[in-house]
């Protein structure tokens, strides 16, 4: 039977890692966002690139594309992201000062445990779309391409 200084141990270094999850998490929100803000640029550049070139067969579907990607980029880019980095140490002392006898360390990797699946939640829809945004970035510029080899 492991001993109580075992399991502080134990929960404490799961505590690390929860909290290098979230930072994690928060970091790639950030980057998601910059890469989403990129994808857009090429949207619009690829739209006057498109409209510049002419009329095509393709031309109709092509700026259909485009703007549909730009639309789910924009999209990706109005929602939340990972923003919760962990539980507040104000709830964490009031919880230790009520508590039963439980560990403020197993209070603290319950609140980072939550924090990391609420981030993953958050992340899941933006992900999406920002990979919708791309598919169809590279459809538009593929259409394209073909529609000049025309």
């Amino acid at each position: 039977m492991p001993d109580h200084e075992t399991d502080r141990l134990f929960v404490s270094e799961l505590c690390a890692l929860a909290r290098d999850k979230l930072k994690q998490q928060t970091s790639r929100t950030g980057a998601l966002d910059t890469n989403t803000v990129g994808v857009m640029a090429l949207d619009v550049g690829m739209g006057a690139i498109v409209l510049s070139s002419g009329r095509t067969s393709l031309w109709d579907a092509a700026i259909a594309v485009l703007s549909l990607s730009l639309a789910l980029a924009a999209g990706a880019l109005s929602l939340p992201g990972a923003e919760l980095t962990g539980p507040s140490t104000a709830r964490l002392r009031r919880e230790r000062s009520t508590s039963d006898g439980a560990e403020p360390l197993e209070h603290m990797l319950d609140g980072l445990e939550w924090h990391v699946r609420a981030n993953d939640r958050a992340n899941a829809p933006k992900n999406m779309l920002y990979r919708a945004a791309l598919t169809l970035l590279m459809c538009g510029f593929i259409l394209e391409l073909i529609g000049r080899l025309q």
